[in-house]
């Protein structure tokens, strides 16, 4: 008997049969159930099932909680999928014309999901469920021209076997008719930069050949640039400017599958040059090694990747990126990007102080904000005085402070950049005059606890630099 993998490409999931009957008929509208349409370059069988799929049958990895519903309409596109089609007739567009193939599924997934639809389920990418958010995250407007909807068809696979990391995406074949990508690093399983590295070389690859059918053959190689996000539009090729990682690439599996492997990425790894000189890192990968880290550093706190931005600073100091973290309850976390690649002058090998980040917790992003930080940064580099970087110490009040306060620096964990360098993480949080006062006639312990008891979460952090 065929599963509903075998009989559907895609469904959209409803909490009740009457939902998906009138979303069936305001997206379809006269056209009978079961009976073929036709999208632009795109011909759709479709049905309607008042019963929620079978979640034994379905990837909820990303999803976890997420309602099945009580009704779903499925969709086949295509007689044949992308993949035979491509065999038959040669390389086909599936996503630039504006009536290609995958644009118009995606603008199909689209409407039935403006008719309350909440979720989506990928039958040929190994039944990933995504939510209604995450898919319109991942495919863009498939309206706009410059969009290249690929990456919301995919399922993006990471997992470790046999001290290395195996990177996989599902869905390339009968999408787009192109193969599968899979990359593997031999890498700790500890290793932020490799998983990331790996997992972006899948995302470039697979964007590179979903999205530009001028590439017949798949190349030798692929230089994935280090600075890549994968997102709705098809990845480009790398600036003269940009760090780039070459990945080998050889079709397997009967052109189904493109094997990806990075000799040098061990050799280049930035850990390795952070432990001989910091400031051999190039920045760009310093920066998204840096976005990395302190993502899986506060995602547990709800903070999320927001935004980012490169500030040439000038006068003999290094290059400079923040980096901009949103939560829910409007709490902002800044971080600098770059000032650890360069030796502070007051920093000391004993206190592990020579490399340090910085960051500061808000309520606004705003301009204001960032220029403190940078201007905090800046001071703690190239000031000869002592303090500024140690634990638990600060800066006094000063008419050039931000708001005239004073400022403490509390400590956090160390970022694990590198196996022998510990990388300094240290907060800025604003104190009235006279609480600067109190703190410095503290020792280690008391000022320890003193910001234990005065910053005790991140919106009393943030509440500081409001006021």
């Amino acid at each position: 008997m065929a599963s509903v993998h075998d009989l559907f490409d895609v469904s959209v999931l409803f909490e009740d049969p009457g939902m998906a009957e009138r979303a069936f008929r305001g997206v379809f509208k006269a056209a009978p159930v079961d009976a073929p349409v036709t999208f632009g370059e795109l011909v759709v069988l479709s049905g309607i099932s008042a019963q929620s799929l079978p979640a034994a049958d379905l990837d909820l990895r990303h999803e976890p909680g997420l309602s099945l519903g009580a009704a779903s309409v499925g969709l086949k596109l295509g007689m044949v999928d992308a993949f035979t089609s491509r065999t038959v007739r040669g390389p086909q567009d599936q996503l630039a014309s504006p009536n290609g193939r995958m644009r118009e599924a995606s603008r199909l997934v689209l409407a039935l999901l403006d008719h309350g639809g909440h979720a989506v389920v990928l039958h040929k990418a190994v039944g990933l469920v995504r939510s209604a958010r995450s898919f319109r995250n991942l495919l863009g407007d498939p309206n706009d021209p410059l969009t290249r909807p690929f990456a919301a068809w995919l399922d993006l696979i990471a997992t470790t076997e046999n001290d290395a990391f195996v990177c996989r995406s599902f869905g390339m074949p009968h999408s787009f008719g192109r193969p599968n990508v899979t990359a593997q690093a031999t890498a700790p399983a500890t290793d932020v930069f490799t998983l990331e590295r790996t997992m972006q070389a899948v995302q470039f690859v697979a964007g590179r050949l979903a999205a530009d059918p001028s590439i017949d053959v798949p190349p030798a190689h692929f230089d994935v640039p280090v600075r890549y996000r994968l997102g709705a539009r098809a990845p480009v090729a790398p600036t003269a400017h940009e760090t780039v990682f070459r990945w080998n690439a050889r079709l397997d599996d009967d052109g189904l599958m493109l094997a990806l492997t990075c000799p040098e990425l061990a050799s280049r790894h930035p850990a390795r040059l952070f432990d001989e000189a910091p400031e051999r890192v190039p920045f760009d990968v310093y920066q998204r090694l840096m976005e990395e880290l302190v993502t899986r550093r506060f995602a547990g706190d709800g903070f999320r990747d927001l935004d980012g931005a490169v500030y040439e600073a000038g006068n003999g100091l290094p290059m400079v990126g923040l980096q901009v973290f949103s939560r829910d309850d409007g709490v902002f976390l800044v971080a600098t990007q770059g000032v650890g690649r360069q030796r502070a002058l007051s920093g000391t090998a004993q206190q592990a102080t020579e490399h340090a980040e910085f960051f500061v917790v808000t309520r606004s992003d705003a301009a204001p904000v960032r220029n403190a930080l940078l201007g905090l940064a800046a001071l703690a580099l190239t000031t000869t005085a002592p303090g500024g970087l140690k634990d638990y110490d600060g800066f006094p009040p000063s008419p050039n402070g931000p708001g005239g306060s004073g400022l403490v620096v509390m400590p956090m964990n160390d970022l694990p950049v590198g196996g022998q360098r510990p990388l300094a993480f240290r907060m800025f949080v604003p104190v009235t005059a006279d609480e600067y006062a109190v703190f410095r006639g503290l020792d280690f312990e008391g000022r320890k606890a003193w910001c234990a008891q005065h910053v005790a979460s991140w919106s009393l952090a943030a509440d500081r630099w409001r006021a």
